[in-house]
Parts: structure tokens; sequence; C-alpha cells
């Protein structure tokens, strides 16, 4: 593997080879291989932007000790809809959403208007599990985007553009960090910026099957991971922060602050806890979701998938850290977990401090909880809001409502029934 960059210190068939999530065949092989085909077309139509409904102020309520997300009557309200695979929505500085497309533009919604925020699509091999992956702003940096996407030969780059006004310009592109991907799939996906202030990036394990690379269990590379940076003190670079696990560099890459993930596909800060989505193989999905400030953590692939022994069916797991929940594909439908945000907003106060995810092909919503004393609590939302087919992503908007997106390019906002 080959890294590089400017350190200063040192998605139902068709949709599962088009997003590509699932990554292997019962026997082992790559469903999706080889470069997938850049799409440089913009959407067949603009995207619809329905008015919305009036949201509460903005602001985020404290999390209930007696929240019961079961008694509350839910559903969806359309957003807005004509995207092309949109993959994230966040809030845009200036107001408004942004809306990440796989193929690389990030389009702008605000006041019933559609407008294109930044397109990259020249530069971003997008197919399969590659594209424009993941969107980020510095909290106190509005003027200019961080952006994580799949660039020549799939390799993951990541990169700063300047903001000017309404839209970033792609030729202020800065790059940070490239990472060489031995295959196809497996690339990872969202970027953010925790509560200290640093940039969190979640990497796959370099694709195929089986961990055929061997990165899971090695935190000297950057697969497989979740790395952490400071992209903070100096523009155009980034540096290691000091708490790193392995900042000397002499047990792991500087970069990791954690390891042992197959495709950590989605993460979420939230109450006080790093939720990490990572993607099954054949069998199991898992949550993860790590005490604020627990650096170094092993989620155990590939010795595991989810809590279940996977390299070897007598497996030693001491050492690794297992999901606060998992289902099995055999008991749900599902394919590919779907995550996630924890709900801050103010319309549905019972969800408050839950974090909510699905899944590509079972098309379930489901909310869990993780208390103080790390005991879990997990309820069942489907049954209020019937299922939402193919989601690809999460996001919320200036309120901090919770926001899907949807394979067909719909973007969706959970609302109160």
């Amino acid at each position: 593997m080959q890294v590089t960059g400017r350190s200063l210190a040192t998605v139902a068939a068709a949709i599962l080879l088009g997003l590509g999530l699932v990554a292997c065949d019962p026997g082992g092989e790559p469903r999706v291989t080889g470069t997938v085909g850049r799409e440089t077309s913009g959407p067949a139509s603009p995207p619809a932007v329905p008015t919305a409904s009036p949201t509460p102020p903005p602001g985020t309520a404290e999390p209930a000790d007696d929240a019961d997300p079961s008694s509350v009557g839910l559903t969806f309200e359309e957003v807005a809809s004509g995207f092309e695979s949109p993959l994230h929505v966040l809030p845009a500085p200036a107001g408004g959403l942004l809306v990440v497309e796989q193929p690389g533009r990030i389009q702008l919604l605000r006041d019933g208007e559609a407008s294109v925020y930044l397109d990259i699509v020249d530069r971003v091999i997008a197919g399969g599990e590659r594209g424009l992956l993941g969107v980020a702003f510095a909290p106190e940096d509005r003027d200019r985007v961080f952006v994580h996407y799949s660039g020549a030969g799939g390799r993951t780059t990541l990169s700063t553009f300047a903001v000017d006004g309404d839209a970033a310009d792609p030729a202020s592109e800065e790059v940070l960090l490239t990472v060489d991907q031995p295959a196809a799939n497996h690339n990872g996906g969202q970027i953010l910026f925790g509560p200290d202030g640093h940039l969190y990036l979640g990497l796959g394990d370099g694709g195929g099957a089986n961990d055929r690379f061997d990165n899971g269990q090695d935190p000297h590379t950057l697969l497989g991971t979740i790395l952490r940076l400071d992209v903070a003190s100096t523009a155009g670079a980034y540096d290691i922060p000091p708490d790193n696990p392995f900042a000397d560099g002499r047990e792991g890459a500087p970069e990791v602050w954690a390891y042992g993930l197959r495709n950590p596909y989605r993460l979420d800060f939230g109450v006080g806890r790093l939720f990490i989505t990572d993607v099954g193989q054949n069998a199991v999905e898992e949550i993860d979701a790590e005490p604020a400030g627990a650096a170094g953590l092993n989620y155990g692939w590939p010795i595991l998938e989810g809590p279940d022994c996977f390299a070897q069916p007598d497996c030693e797991p001491a050492g690794t850290t297992l999901p606060v929940t998992s289902y099995r594909h055999e008991d749900t439908g599902g394919c590919a977990a779907i995550g996630g945000e924890v709900y801050e907003g103010r319309a549905i106060p019972a969800l408050v401090g839950w974090y909510l995810y699905s899944d590509l092909c079972a098309g379930f919503l489901r909310a869990v909880r993780v208390a103080d004393d790390g005991s879990v609590e997990e309820v069942e939302l489907t049954d209020r809001t019937g299922e939402v087919p193919r989601v690809l992503g999460f996001g919320h908007d200036e309120s901090g409502e919770l926001l899907v997106t949807l394979a067909d390019g719909r973007v969706l906002r959970l609302v109160p029934a």
C-alpha cells in the first residue's frame, strides 16, 4: 500500500452492484471488481424541491432518561427528489442543505431552488463503492470544505476546496492525503469533525473478501481503520494529534485512531460517543459505539464478524471491542447496514439521544441508545414509518431533524405523524 500526502508529523441485485456495499459472494469472491466507469452526466431533470413543512427553532434538546420512542407516531415527508445516488445530506454553512451525489457533485438546496455547490465529476471515479463519499466543514472554518472521494485508479483522496459565497471552487483543490486502494470495494466513506475539532475518516480493509490483504488487524496500515487528523493547524496539510494512540509510529500508523474494521461506511458523534456503522460480509451487520476519547480500540475484523467468530470457528476475541448491536442477514433480509445519526432535533423529543440506522436491502428503521453505564436499548420504528426502500445514507437539517437519502434520488425528513 502506498500512502502519500503532506503530513507535517512525518448500494436488491442492481443496487448492490450499483452501490456495492455487499462485498462478496458466499464463495468469497468480490462481486465488484476492477475499475468502475465514471458517470459524467447530471440528473435527468433538476431536483424537485417541495416546500418543506415548518420546522422547530434550531437547537438541541437534552436526552430524556425515560424517553420511549416506541410510543411515538412517526412518518416521512419528502424534502426533495431527482438526485443521482445521494449518499449524504448536511446543513450548508450559509443556510440550506447540501446533498452529496456519488458521481462527484454537491447540490445546494435553498428556498425551493437547487444549484451546484461543487462539481468534481471530472476527477471522481464513481460506481460500486467508489465515488464522492464524504463532505464536512470544520467547526470554526467555513471558508473551505473537506471532501473524501475516489480519485485516479480508485485511490482514496482527502482534499479541501475554497468556498466563495454559495459555491466551492473546483480549481482550488488542495490534496491533503491519498491512500492506494488494492480493490474496488470497501472504500469506507464518511468524514466528520469530532467535538475535539479533529477530522475523522473511516477507511475499509482494502476490499475483496475475507480480509484478503490482511489489513484488518494491522494498525500500521491506514486501511480498515478510523483516521484522526489535525487539519486546522496548517492550511494544505495535516498534523498528527499528539494524543493519537500510535502518534509515535512505533505500534501503529500515527494517523490511526481505531482499527479492526471491515468497511466503516458512516460515522456520527452524539451523546458522548462515536457511532460506527461497519458493513459486514455475508452474515452479520454491526453498529459500534465507542466512548469519547477511547483511543486505539480494536473492533475485531476479521477475527470477528459482528460478535461472531469469523476467521476461525473457535476464535479468541480477547482485546477486541464488541458492537453495541448487530443483526443477521438470515433474520432480517438485510445485506448492508446503513447508518445513521444520533437524533438531535426538537420535533420528536422521545428520540433525542437515540442513534437511528437502516439497511440497504431490509429497509427497516431502528433506534439504539447506549447509557452511560454501557447498557443498550433498541427499538423497532418500521411499524410506524413503513419500510424505507434502498436507504443510501442519513443526515440532518439546520434544526437537527433527521434526513434520509434513498437510491431513487429522494431526500426524506422524519417527522411526527
